[in-house]
C-alpha cells in the first residue's frame, strides 16, 4: 500500500492540484504506509514529491491485541478464505468465525463489524509486527514457523519532515509506543 497507495495518491493530487509537493497526514495504519513507503522510495519519489508528514498516533508495531487471539484467530482466517473483514461475505465470515474459533477471534472480529472493508491479510501483518514487537515486512510462512522477514529500517529516513502527534490513553498506540516508533 506504501508503495503504490500513497504514490498514485501523490501524484493524483499534484496532478489536480498543479502543486510541486503535497503534505501527507496519516493516521494509525496510514501512517505505517508512509512510514514504509519513506524506508523504501524516499530518496527515489518522495523527497521530491511530499513536502511534510504527519503522523497521528504511528505505531508500526501495536499492541499486541494477544497473542493466543492471534494464533487461534486472525493468523487462521486466510487459511479459511477470509480475506476480508467486511467484505462481501462478512456476515458469513463472522458467523464461520464465531461458530469455529474461541470466543475472543469472535469478539474481535466483531468488533469489526460494520466499518468499511479491511484487508485481512494487512491485518495478520499487523499482528505479526505486534507478536514479534518489530517492524518487519508481511512473513508469508508465519504460521509454519518462519517468523522473521526483513526488517523495515526506518533510519535512514532524511529528507522528508516528520510530525508525530498521539494520545496520551489511546489504548492501540500509546504515547510512550508511538515514541519507539
Amino acid at each position: 500500500m506504501g508503495l503504490q497507495d500513497d504514490v498514485a495518491n501523490i501524484k493524483g493530487i499534484k496532478e489536480v492540484t498543479g502543486k510541486p509537493k503535497v503534505s501527507y497526514i496519516g493516521s494509525s495504519q496510514g501512517t505505517v504506509q508512509m512510514f514504509y513507503a519513506l524506508a523504501k522510495i524516499e530518496e527515489s519519489f518522495l523527497k521530491d514529491n511530499l513536502f511534510t508528514f504527519a503522523a497521528l498516533d504511528p505505531c508500526t508495531v501495536a499492541v499486541n491485541e494477544g497473542t493466543q487471539m492471534y494464533e487461534d484467530g486472525l493468523l487462521q482466517w486466510l487459511d479459511h478464505g477470509i480475506f476480508a473483514m467486511n467484505g462481501p461475505n462478512w456476515d458469513e465470515d463472522l458467523q464461520y468465525i464465531c461458530d469455529n474459533m474461541p470466543q475472543d477471534a469472535c469478539d474481535y472480529a466483531s468488533g469489526y463489524s460494520g466499518g468499511e472493508a479491511v484487508s485481512t491479510k494487512s491485518q495478520v501483518h499487523w499482528a505479526q509486527n505486534s507478536i514479534l514487537k518489530r517492524y518487519q515486512e508481511y512473513a508469508p510462512n508465519f504460521n509454519e514457523g518462519v517468523e522473521i522477514a526483513e526488517e523495515i529500517d526506518l533510519t535512514n529516513i532524511k529528507h522528508v519532515p516528520i510530525t508525530i502527534w498521539s494520545g496520551l490513553w489511546d489504548a492501540t498506540c500509546s504515547h510512550k509506543q508511538a515514541l519507539k516508533t
